[in-house]
């Protein structure tokens, strides 16, 4: 009886010891995969001491570090600064804004994902003011979703069935393939040359 008391309390004080340890260990689930994380991921801010106050609501405030905000870290520091050049040409050639973000899935809902692309787009005044030539394209994968907002002064050269389009059938396939990149380069030069 004393054998099994001291096996007993032995196994006790060994769990006592180990599962302390063990549970300090991230579980693999919550890692990000580290070549999807962006190298520079440091310059974008998540500002959680300001809020957009909406009765019942809280919405967490992103700030924009330019025309791509990769919140989501899918882009490499390479392919912001090859998107940001295609966005920045393009403003300077006609003055039209073109912004991308990525939202990560911990920041929005799926549901209330369309809503705060557009608020995004309002916030961040993406477009001249006076002319409404803004274009904000919103991504999410970790969502599955996506949301190309066009201001006012756009609409008449690039209406919605024409972004629908867009989104269906250069976005859509590429996202699939796992090509953020390459589908969101895609888009804005179609958007490009549909605008020109």
């Amino acid at each position: 009886m004393t054998n099994i008391l001291k096996r007993i309390c032995w196994l006790l004080l060994c769990c006592l010891l180990v599962l302390p340890a063990l549970s300090q260990q991230k579980p693999v689930f919550f890692e990000r995969k580290e070549a999807a994380v962006s190298s520079d991921s440091s310059r974008f801010k998540y500002d959680y001491t300001t809020t957009t106050q909406k009765p019942g609501k809280t919405q967490i405030r992103l700030l924009p570090a330019g025309f791509i905000n990769d919140f989501e870290h899918v882009l490499t520091a390479e392919q912001i600064a090859r998107l940001d050049s295609i966005a920045a040409n393009f403003e300077k050639e006609t003055g039209v804004e073109m912004a991308v973000v990525t939202i990560d899935s911990t920041v929005i809902n799926k549901a209330g994902f369309e809503s705060f692309i557009i608020h995004l787009a309002n916030e961040w005044g993406v477009g001249k003011k006076d002319i409404h030539n803004g274009i904000l394209i919103g991504v999410s994968i970790g969502l599955r979703k996506i949301r190309i907002v066009t201001g006012y002064g756009i609409v008449p050269k690039l209406p919605d069935t024409e972004v629908k389009k867009l989104i269906d059938d250069i976005m859509i396939p590429e996202m699939r393939q796992q090509n953020y990149f390459t589908g969101i380069e895609k888009v804005m030069l179609a958007i490009i040359l549909k605008l020109r």
